[in-house]
């Protein structure tokens, strides 16, 4: 007979939750532990949903405004071709729609001595259909179209020592500067910019030779949904649903206002993962204060307001202060903060858009790869 087979469980050979073998291994310290013990899952709970909380309001925030960020209730673009004369009819079709373009060029003064890499935009008569654009002057977009002139980024003033009335070489034309933009409502939709903006009308756009067969050119309708045909949240979802019947082989891309800028939004997603684990870690408090966001400053970058913003909340000289940034558009809002600038090229969407070349360009105080580095890069400094 075995007794092996009538003897009792070991309690080893009982499995407990994690949870409960580490509460019962602080409560063998005695009841002081224990309290510790739940004192740091009540606190790393709070932390969670403060952050949570904060994280959903940001993106409800954002939500809120996806008209005014996205430049419609819809948009559809595509690289390289626009739209043919069947699709521009399905898209106008739909409600009120405006047309732009947006290039990567060489901008440059009409003697050709200085220049500047820049996003161009070009623009039709509609255009904002939702939003506000602000150019200096109190110009309207309806002065650009009569003149056939530009409005440009304070950057491009500042860096190639220009002035409203100046003519600024793009292409094969000198178009002269009529204003300077304070405010694109639109801009956070765009794709990753590389350059200062530089805004002018469609017509002008074709006269300068920029697109051309090979160039890189996005093309991009917005649309405003003519409320008879409905324009709740579900009738986003059918919008696409019929553009993808309607349109098969025509390659757009379409988002709507419920998520405006999907960069943004995993951004948003990440600082909330972000603080959370800072908030885990302890180390929220060394942070407290000193976190800062475009959403502070009237200007994004790549104007210098968030950077002038961060020093100044902190006490810190422009001049005595390093940036590190991985985008062109930082780069630039560094340089025109007057900080040092080290560009990072090692995250993995550097190769995407060939980042290192882009920072090359604008000439970065140091450009590397590795931050195992940079404790040396500041000695060296």
């Amino acid at each position: 007979m075995s007794l092996a087979a009538s003897s009792p469980l070991r309690p080893s050979s009982i499995q407990m939750p994690l949870g409960l073998r580490l509460a019962l291994r602080e409560f063998r310290g005695g009841l002081s532990g224990f309290y510790v013990f739940i004192a740091c899952i009540a606190l790393g709970v709070a932390v969670i949903a403060g952050v949570g909380a904060l994280g959903d309001a940001l993106r409800s925030s954002f939500e809120r405004q996806g008209s005014v960020l996205l430049g419609g209730d819809v948009t559809l673009h595509r690289p390289h071709k626009r739209a043919e004369a069947a699709e521009r009819a399905w898209i106008d079709a739909q409600g009120r729609a405006s047309e732009s373009a947006t290039v990567r060029a060489m901008s440059r003064t009409a003697d050709g001595s200085e220049q500047i890499f820049v996003e161009v935009k070009s623009i039709d008569a509609a255009y904002p259909l939702a939003g506000e654009i602000k150019l200096s002057g109190g110009l309207k977009t309806a002065d650009l179209m009569r003149a056939g002139a530009v409005a440009v980024d304070p950057i491009v003033l500042e860096r190639l020592r220009l002035k409203v009335g100046d003519q600024l070489q793009l292409g094969t034309q000198n178009l002269p500067i009529a204003a300077v933009i304070e405010a694109e409502p639109d801009k956070i939709a765009d794709r990753l910019t590389v350059g200062p903006r530089v805004l002018l009308p469609t017509a002008a756009l074709e006269k300068t030779t920029l697109i051309d067969v090979g160039s890189l050119v996005t093309w991009r309708y917005a649309v405003v949904l003519d409320p008879q045909k409905g324009n709740a949240p579900d009738d986003l979802v059918r919008f696409a649903d019929r553009a993808k019947t309607a349109l098969p082989e025509a390659g757009f891309i379409i988002r709507d206002r419920r998520d405006p800028s999907p960069s943004v939004t995993r951004t948003l997603d990440r600082l909330r993962q972000f603080l959370a684990l800072l908030g885990l870690t302890g180390l929220l408090p060394f942070f407290d204060g000193h976190i800062f966001s475009a959403v502070l400053v009237k200007n994004g970058k790549p104007a210098p307001d968030l950077f002038l913003h961060a020093a100044r909340e902190m006490g810190a000289v422009p001049e005595r202060c390093l940036v590190i940034e991985d985008s062109p558009a930082g780069v630039e809002a560094a340089m025109a903060a007057g900080m040092k600038v080290f560009g990072f090229t090692g995250g993995a969407h550097a190769a995407k858009y060939d980042l290192a070349s882009a920072l090359a360009a604008l000439a970065p105080d140091v450009i590397f790869d590795d931050m195992l580095r940079l404790p040396e890069l500041l000695a060296e400094d």
